[in-house]
Order: structure tokens, then C-alpha cells, then sequence
């Protein structure tokens, strides 16, 4: 955290960096994922996807 960055501003700044690494997540996913991956790919803006929304979906793809 930098010293003249709110608390607000880290937090963005750290979603930020995880939502742009959701986005290339699915390129390092096992096999056994990949349609699902592809499906989401179809419903969703891979680099706007959350990682709350990726989450929920490679959850839904294990069961």
C-alpha cells in the first residue's frame, strides 16, 4: 500500500490485479474443465469476468 492511498483506493487497486488475472486463469485450467470454460467464454466478456463470477462457475463445472 502505497502511503498516500486510501483504504477504498488499495482495495480497488488489489481487485483490480485479480480480476485481470481471472481473465487469464482459464488458460492454465485442467482438461476436465474446458467446457465449461468455453461456455462461459460464449456468455461472457472474459476480460470483464470477475473472480467471484469464475469462481461460481468452475464450482458449478466440479459437480
Amino acid at each position: 500500500m502505497k502511503e498516500s492511498e486510501t483504504i477504498k483506493e488499495y482495495s480497488d487497486r488489489l481487485l483490480g490485479i485479480v480480476n485481470n488475472d481471472c481473465a487469464k486463469a482459464p488458460r492454465y485450467t485442467p482438461e476436465r474443465f474446458q467446457i465449461t470454460i468455453a461456455s462461459l467464454e460464449n456468455m461472457k466478456n472474459p476480460s470483464t469476468i470477475t473472480l467471484a463470477e469464475l469462481l461460481n462457475t468452475m464450482n458449478k463445472g466440479d459437480t
